[in-house]
């Protein structure tokens, strides 16, 4: 495709993963001014993202979008190594009836477009990085993420203000039955019962390998968006429904060692379009009562899956 390689992954640090088996881009090139096209592959099934059945699991598309962003902010435009990233807002849509699984890794590219890019003394400091995931020629997901590029000594002193001393262990929340989330082991299962608050707790877990796949002082984003997902899916009574869409914005880091709320409500319509069958659901995450991440998600039927309106 486009002369890029799929043989290999890129280098690790260069989408800040440990394990090679978390890296979904294996090439990249620049296609342009602030344009980049990237190789991407994705397993046929992947330990985490796995939601059953035929269908691609669309946080796959997050999860890339994120690592695409990173990828080209360090290779395209030098961002050091030593960086850090923090996502302030993120929209993504895939097209189920594209998102089928194969009996082989489904291999396709992503289509890089940056702007609003922000200059500082010392380089580029924002970015929007947009993307167009195309396979077999056709585009079965598309998304958009807004990135703040923070060095090193900022980001300390960033985290000093924001808190003391390093973080403590994670509160421990017993999960919720798995398929009562759409999931099968409780080890991916990311949110506690619900309670007398309507809220349910966020399970923080340290040790998962795909989650937490390197060490971080911070809640990462793919566990905010799972645990929307799957606050979600409780909320619809129905694990045979799947995210199609999502909108979030995160206003702050999240502790790993504070009690972190959970809540979804199903979102008025407002005219807004959503697909048949389809749902959107609001979900914030907060911590001390404060609002950290709030987004919508979208949520439909699974391929092949027929559930009631």
């Amino acid at each position: 495709m486009q002369g890029l390689s799929y043989q290999s992954t890129v280098a690790r640090e260069l989408v800040h993963r440990a394990a090679v088996s978390e890296v979904f881009l294996t090439d990249w090139r620049q296609s342009g001014p602030d344009s980049f096209v990237c190789a991407v592959q994705w397993p046929q099934r992947h330990n985490f993202y796995s939601i059953g059945g035929s269908m691609i699991d669309p946080l796959l598309v997050v999860e890339t979008l994120r690592q695409a962003g990173i990828l080209i902010a360090h290779s395209g435009y030098g961002i050091p190594l030593e960086h850090s990233f923090l996502m302030q807002r993120l929209t993504w849509r895939c097209f189920p009836e594209r998102m089928t699984l194969s009996d082989s890794p489904v291999e396709l590219l992503a289509r890089v477009k940056v702007g609003e890019i922000r200059h500082r003394a010392r380089g580029v400091d924002a970015m929007r990085v947009a993307v167009e995931f195309v396979r077999d020629g056709v585009v079965c997901a598309h998304g958009a993420g807004w990135l703040r590029c923070v060095g090193s000594r900022v980001y300390a002193r960033m985290r000093q203000a924001e808190r003391s001393g390093e973080p403590g262990e994670p509160p421990y929340v017993a999960p919720v039955d798995p398929q009562l989330v759409g999931r099968e082991s409780s080890r991916d299962v990311v949110v506690g019962d619900l309670d007398e608050t309507g809220t349910r707790p966020l399970r923080i877990l340290t040790d998962h390998p795909t989650l937490f796949d390197h060490p971080l002082d911070h809640v990462p984003g793919m566990l905010a968006f799972e645990a929307m997902r799957q606050a979600a899916i409780a909320l619809l009574g129905g694990a045979l429904r799947a995210p199609l869409a999502g909108e979030t914005r995160f206003t702050s880091l999240l502790e790993l060692d504070e009690d972190c709320r959970v809540a979804a409500i199903l979102s008025p319509s407002n005219g807004d379009q959503v697909g048949p069958g389809a749902h959107k659901v609001t979900a914030v995450l907060s911590q001390r009562g404060v609002t950290a991440v709030r987004g919508t998600v979208e949520m439909g039927p699974k391929i092949g899956v027929c559930v009631a309106a």
